[in-house]
């Protein structure tokens, strides 16, 4: 592929970045508000917040409880105990 770049202009270039450095001046937050700051950028807002709180309360709902588990397992011993079966 050529990207219009001569061997030798492209060796200029791999020397010239070598003695920059740009890895060691990449810029980003370094403070823990600014991290929150950069973080929050993704969110546009709008539905998405609201579509993941209902799916978050609907499995929730979903869920049976440890007690709707036991209480049905105790009732059906009792069932199967006293021929109610």
């Amino acid at each position: 592929m050529n990207n219009g770049l001569t061997p030798e202009r492209r060796a200029l270039k791999a020397a010239l970045i070598q003695q920059w450095k740009p890895w060691e001046h990449s810029t980003g937050p370094r403070t823990a508000a600014g991290k929150r700051a950069s973080a929050q950028r993704g969110d546009k807002g709008g539905m998405r917040g609201m579509m993941r709180e209902m799916a978050r309360f609907q499995r929730e709902f979903d869920r049976p409880s440890f007690e709707d588990i036991f209480l049905d397992d105790m009732l059906e011993d009792l069932k199967n105990e006293n021929g109610f079966a």
